[in-house]
């Protein structure tokens, strides 16, 4: 492995020629992986970016299981700075198994040998945010207050479903994320008999604590507040006004 794969955010960092297709996938298709690892990695593993396409096959490589769902493989694996260290170990120490012509083998020892080299780096960048994590839970506790405060003399709260899961799991639940204009964030399972389109707009009663209570769902849970320019293209096309 040259010198030139440890520069940061490098959009060439691996190429085609460096992997083994399968019946499966091209060498193409092993690089982009690859790449998109890196790329997701150095950025801090956000949940944004923790698409479907990457999970389903980091999911199927060096021993993963599926955790459920992709929310459940997230909360497993990068949901905190500790939780990434640990992944970043798990990689390190895992042997890659079997032949690159069936397997993913050759791309795990590439991202071994990166995650290696960079170990220092990334672990010292994870120790500065697990820092910047506990001022930024204080502030999110003043912003929870806030935003009950808001809420406060309101019967119900809206929101709007900014996405939808292409598949349902195992028990035929889609997977939901649902903004507030309060910049809320909401994840749930709803049944695939009782459908949400994506850009409908939601009203949910709220209990004696301004919580939204979702009826019908299963496993919901609060997420971190969104930035303006989510809630502005969320809710840019539809026709509430409220």
């Amino acid at each position: 492995m040259n010198n030139t794969k440890t520069k940061r955010k490098s959009k060439a960092l691996f190429t085609a020629d460096q992997f083994t297709p399968t019946a499966w996938d091209t060498a193409e298709d092993k690089a982009k992986f690859a790449n998109f690892f890196v790329s997701f990695i150095d950025a801090g593993c956000p949940a944004i970016r923790f698409q479907k396409r990457f999970y389903d096959r980091l999911m199927n490589t060096h021993g993963h299981i599926a955790h459920y769902d992709r929310g459940g493989f997230f909360d497993v694996w990068f949901a905190t700075p500790e939780k990434i260290a640990k992944f970043i170990g798990y990689w390190i120490e895992q042997p890659a198994c079997g032949s690159p012509e069936y397997t993913f083998s050759d791309v795990e020892r590439e991202l071994q040998s990166w995650l290696v080299i960079n170990r220092e780096r990334l672990l010292a960048e994870l120790s500065q945010r697990s820092g910047t994590e506990q001022l930024a839970a204080s502030k999110a506790a003043d912003s929870e207050t806030s935003r009950k405060l808001l809420l406060t003399g309101k019967e119900i709260q809206k929101f709007v479903v900014a996405s939808k899961s292409a598949n349902t799991n195992s028990f035929g639940l889609n997977q939901f994320f649902l903004v507030s204009r309060d910049g809320s964030v909401l994840r749930t399972h709803r049944t695939c008999t009782l459908p949400w389109k994506v850009g409908q707009v939601l009203s949910f009663r709220l209990d004696a604590n301004r919580n939204p209570v979702l009826e019908s769902c299963e496993m919901s849970a609060r997420l971190k507040d969104a930035p303006q320019e989510i809630i502005d293209a969320v809710w840019k096309d539809t026709q509430d006004s409220a």
